[in-house]
């Protein structure tokens, strides 16, 4: 009765180690005690065997290999293959435990290998020893093999097919091996060429298992050297393409690279990276640019993007140059995760001249102000967030008369003039522009520190001007147009509209003034 309790034991332990060991390379269908009672049935269902059919070898190690198919099958998800080769694991080991030593316990009670298959008490021993070492094997293996190598034993591509066929032919030999034990003369030959048999099994079974684990290593080896070609080949193309980089371990918070225009700055390397950025942002970033790029450019930031879809971003901001002003910048930012770690290569590229090429594209050549597109599409953008905003439209009144009578070159002059005076009505947040050859827009943002009047008398008298030349004299001055934004004046284009009709009627009434739109306004 103790005997069948230890052997009840024996086999619970040693199959929840394995299908503890199966869990590693493949998950389970129930929840977390399904190990637990497959261990418990299993135990069970070989008690009963052992007590049942203890005389036939045969059938015992039969039905074992049959349950342990049918538990990964039915509890375990994963490729068929993978699922067959984990299942053959337990019956190898403990018919070639058992095989193994047989011989030892002939020699102990100086019987034949018949007599202990047909004594239930030596059968009991011989199984729990073989379940003890097939257990402490299995314990082993789990220890010792990776879960990084998963995918050797679930890839149909390697040798996993191969060495599931030199598993059920490890089973057919060593079931054809058991048969050995019904021999009842006592020979020593006989105990040498079964522990040969056993031993044998198992050396091949690992054999086998070792190359395919091998070939995983080496899968993965080639596949670090090819990152590692790879990221140094990106890595060069993108130094050749950048004024600065920054590599940055997300993980450890280390600076791992640092070059500026092709110099590696040995001294920044393996250094603490957020006093490393942010002595970079307090001492050369412009002020309102500061706490924007401390946000994008921390390890927190560049962790959660590692894990996107789109691991890449760029963010722009002004440098102090040791002998220029502030000059533009860009950032680019890509952060992936590298073997458990996550990386981010930062590259800093000068955009001076490409923002140089962007204002000229967007300002008005003659006048310096914004050209037409620019100023109603930057009108447009503040209208799509804020509810507020005042149109000035501003015509140049007289201005045909300087052009035929003084020349163009003249009238360029008056307009570069009118313009600087305009700019220097109105305040740097508000979007001035000039839409056509004598008229100008001014949109003020915000609506709340305007006397709108005051503004607009401003405008008249300070374009009002006289040109004298040749005896000619030509007085210049404005007609202004001025719309609010409203609940239904609430879009450019009707901001356009209402102060068009506004400007024109100061233009009717005597020019060099302005109106405010009304609703009563035609």
């Amino acid at each position: 009765m103790v005997a069948t309790f230890i052997y009840f034991v024996s086999f619970f332990i040693h199959d929840l180690i394995f299908f503890n060991l199966v869990q590693k390379f493949m998950p389970t269908r129930g929840n977390g005690s399904t190990v637990y009672l497959l261990a418990n049935i299993n135990a069970i269902i070989f008690t009963f065997l052992v007590a049942v059919f203890n005389n036939s070898v045969l059938t015992v190690y039969s039905v074992m290999t049959i349950i342990y198919i049918i538990d990964t099958m039915l509890a375990f998800k994963g490729r068929l293959t993978s699922r067959l080769v984990c299942a053959l694991i337990c019956p190898i080991h403990l018919f070639a435990f058992s095989i193994i030593i047989s011989p030892f316990i002939s020699i102990a009670f100086g019987s034949t290998l018949i007599y202990h298959t047909r004594n239930t008490a030596v059968v009991v021993i011989r199984r729990i020893v073989s379940a003890v070492l097939s257990a402490f094997c299995v314990y082993i293996l789990s220890k010792l093999t990776d879960e990084k190598y998963i995918d050797a034993f679930d890839n149909p591509t390697n040798h996993s097919k191969s060495f599931l066929a030199l598993e059920i032919l490890l089973i057919f030999f060593l079931l054809s091996a058991a048969q050995v034990n019904q021999v009842s003369a006592y020979y020593s030959s006989i105990f040498v060429t079964q522990f040969l048999l056993g031993f044998g099994s198992i050396f091949l079974f690992y054999i086998g298992l070792f190359s395919i684990v091998a070939s995983g290593i080496i899968k993965e080896r080639e596949n670090i050297t090819q990152d590692k070609f790879i990221q140094g080949m990106y890595k060069h193309l993108i130094l050749e393409n950048s004024d600065r980089l920054i590599e940055v371990d997300c993980t450890t918070g280390l600076v791992l690279n640092y070059v500026v225009e092709g110099t590696i700055k040995s001294q920044f390397i393996g250094t603490p990276y957020p006093p490393f950025i942010n002595g970079f942002i307090d001492n050369q970033m412009h002020e309102s640019d500061r706490e924007h790029v401390r946000q994008l450019s921390s390890i927190e930031h560049m962790n959660k993007i590692a894990l996107q879809a789109d691991n890449r971003y760029t963010v722009e901001y002004r440098l102090k140059d040791l002998e220029k002003d502030y000059q533009w910048f860009r950032a680019s930012v890509i952060a992936e995760p590298s073997h458990d770690h996550i990386r981010s290569i930062i590259t800093i590229n000068n955009i001076e001249h490409e923002k140089e090429l962007l204002v000229k594209a967007n300002k008005d050549a003659l006048s310096g102000l914004y050209n037409k597109h620019t100023t109603e599409e930057l009108i447009r953008d503040h209208l799509r967030h804020h509810n507020s905003g005042v149109l000035f439209m501003i015509d140049v009144d007289n201005f045909k008369g300087i052009n035929d009578n003084f020349g163009h070159d003249f009238g360029d002059d008056v307009i570069r003039e009118v313009a600087d005076k305009i700019s220097g009505i109105f305040n740097l947040p508000d979007i001035v522009g000039r839409i056509g050859g004598d008229e100008f827009m001014v949109f003020v943002k915000s609506q709340d520190y305007i006397n709108i009047g005051n503004k607009a008398n401003c405008i008249c008298s300070t374009i009002r001007q006289t040109y004298i030349q040749n005896g000619i004299d030509i007085t210049i001055s404005a007609s202004v147009g001025i719309s609010e934004f409203t609940s239904t004046i609430d879009t450019f284009e009707k901001l356009y509209s209402t102060a068009d009709k506004a400007m024109y009627l100061s233009k009717n009434n005597g020019k060099n003034n302005y109106t405010i739109y009304t609703p009563d306004i035609s």
